[in-house]
């Protein structure tokens, strides 16, 4: 479950790094993470 300490905030030097790029099909970790993310975001 993702809380607000797991937010990155606007001006934090991470957002502007590019993203790695994922490879397909996902890994358990990283679905897990997308689902964590839609929940968070859904509430």
């Amino acid at each position: 479950m993702l809380t607000m300490k797991d937010i990155i905030r606007d001006g934090h030097p991470t957002l502007r790094q590019k993203a790695a790029e994922l490879e397909l099909p996902l890994t358990k970790e990283e679905k897990e993470t997308l689902i964590a993310m839609r929940e968070f975001f859904s509430k």
